[in-house]
């Protein structure tokens, strides 16, 4: 039998391997098998594929995208909401429940021998949402001149009213009652009922428009017809919550 030269065995072989590796070499087979390449020749180097097993990719999150120019959306949470500055007005009636008002009114000749001059306050206390109850004290002061003794009026009450809760503009309307007295008055109870308006200027500050009808008596059986004697008062205060 004769033996078969061994590089009838190893060409097919050599060309497989060239082939599953994605080696591109042009020289010839004969070449790599009978010796040596001369020095001057460059060794092709064939790397080794890399193979990347599934579960070590990285799944798309966040931290993907860290590098692109694109920021990450962030849901907004209702803390977020709470904390800006557009804060509910019901929340005032909590977190402010006292209310101070202060008015005032004066006159004068043109000589400044005689003059008038009036003086209103009144604090307020919001005992539920919208529902506040106030005590009120009015002043009045005359000087009428040429050696005339001066004349004090006052009047102290406490009413009860509902202001609607809405933002700026603050509708109210109720009751109050109480006494008048002073130099040139006939001590007696009062009673009237009113509405007005609260124009908020900011969360604590604002400007109260009031009107109403008062009418004096001096006993529950003189109720109608005091009332039908009675008399519009109206007031512009200045007011603050705290």
């Amino acid at each position: 039998m004769h033996r078969l030269p061994s590089r009838l065995f190893l060409a097919p072989a050599f060309a497989a391997a060239t082939a599953l590796t994605g080696c591109a070499t042009h020289a010839p087979l004969t070449a790599s098998l009978t010796g040596p390449r001369p020095e001057s020749d460059s060794t092709a180097t064939v790397a080794k594929p890399t193979v990347v097993p599934l579960t070590s990719a990285p799944s798309p999150s966040a931290a993907t995208f860290a590098g692109s120019t694109a920021a990450p959306v962030v849901a907004s949470s209702p803390a977020t909401v709470q904390g800006s500055s557009a804060q509910p007005a019901r929340g005032r009636d909590r977190d402010q429940p006292w209310e101070f008002t202060l008015g005032g009114a004066g006159s004068n000749d043109e000589s400044f021998d005689t003059g008038a001059g009036q003086l209103a306050a009144s604090v307020g206390y919001y005992v539920t949402e919208g529902l506040e109850l106030s005590v009120r004290q009015n002043l009045w002061f005359s000087d009428l001149g040429n050696g005339s003794p001066d004349v004090w009026n006052g009047s102290s009450r406490f009413a009860v009213d509902y202001v609607v809760p809405t933002r700026w503009v603050r509708p109210f309307f109720g009751v109050n009652l109480g006494a008048v007295y002073g130099d040139s008055v006939k001590e007696s109870l009062a009673a009237a009922p009113e509405v007005g308006i609260k124009f908020f200027l900011k969360d604590d500050a604002f400007l109260q428009v009031i009107a109403e009808y008062q009418f004096l008596f001096e006993t529950s059986d003189r109720i109608n017809d005091a009332f039908d004697n009675g008399q519009f008062v109206y007031g512009v205060d200045l007011g603050l919550r705290f």
